[in-house]
């Protein structure tokens, strides 16, 4: 079988965006998955401590909450505005 890679993989800009947030942000956490890959988002919370919540009512100590790439309900961002989390 052969097997040919495209001239461009890889990470999309917006995920590759998304990732540098996360990154960059560090002891937070997303409302729902950030991308659709599990090794990257273990990656996350592992070197850089970005857990992944299914909802807003699971925000108990963070700082700062990452909006995931899907976005969220209007309900939840309206709660999430009421917090003193960013």
């Amino acid at each position: 079988m052969k097997i040919e890679l495209a001239s461009s993989y890889g990470f999309c800009f917006g995920v590759k965006r998304a990732i540098k947030i996360a990154e960059n942000a560090g002891d937070a956490a997303t409302i729902g998955p950030l991308i659709h890959n599990n090794e990257e988002i273990n990656r996350l919370e592992k070197n850089y401590n970005v857990k992944t919540l299914e909802g807003i009512d699971e925000l108990k100590d963070e700082k700062k909450a990452i909006i995931r790439t899907h976005g969220i309900t209007k309900n939840d961002l309206a709660e999430l505005k009421k917090t003193d989390i960013k």
